[in-house]
């Protein structure tokens, strides 16, 4: 390194080389970045982090290890396994990890069979229904004929070519009244 002193304006200044220029501009370049590098790689993380845990969410809610297999019923006597199953598929997309439960409920309840519902996941691909169901001990001849439960209550109307439990029930116009 050479160092040479000039005093063209009365002061002494000193000349430095071109390889030296360099390296003071590279030390605080460097000392600058290491300053903002904590700062610039939170704000990285925290523009990634979400990025990465959707793609993690959609790339297993499409993956075949959590599609759903098997589907356990206990306690169904009048809706099919058939119908069952096609509510979980329809509430699942084929998916465990996309099982709405609430929409399932939702559609069991629609059937008038269902009083009542559990729903297990296991995973990768099982899905226990422990249902309660109402049970009809007789028909109602209203408006249309209902079945009613052993409460007295009507919980379904009768589609047409279904049998009529017995005993079959007449006169009674507004079971929801006290006259009913």
């Amino acid at each position: 390194m050479r160092r040479r002193l000039r005093s063209a304006t009365g002061r002494n200044r000193r000349v430095t080389s071109v390889r030296e220029r360099a390296r003071n501009a590279a030390q605080s370049t460097l000392a600058s970045l290491r300053h903002l590098l904590p700062s610039t790689m939170l704000f990285v993380l925290m523009v990634l982090a979400p990025a990465l845990a959707h793609a993690t969410w959609e790339y297993l809610t499409r993956s075949p290890v959590f599609a759903v297999k098997e589907v356990v019923i206990e306690g169904a006597q009048w809706l099919t396994r058939a119908r069952v199953e096609g509510f979980v598929q329809a509430a699942s997309g084929g998916n465990l990890l996309r099982l709405d439960k609430k929409n399932l409920i939702h559609r069991l309840d629609q059937t008038g069979w269902v009083k009542g519902v559990e729903i297990e996941r296991h995973l990768p691909g099982k899905v226990v229904l422990r249902l309660t169901e109402n049970r009809p001990v007789g028909t109602l001849l209203g408006a249309g004929p209902q079945m009613v439960d052993r409460s007295g209550v009507p919980f379904r109307n009768l589609l047409p070519g279904e049998q009529l439990p017995r005993p079959l029930l007449s006169g009674i116009v507004d079971p929801d009244t006290r006259a009913g």
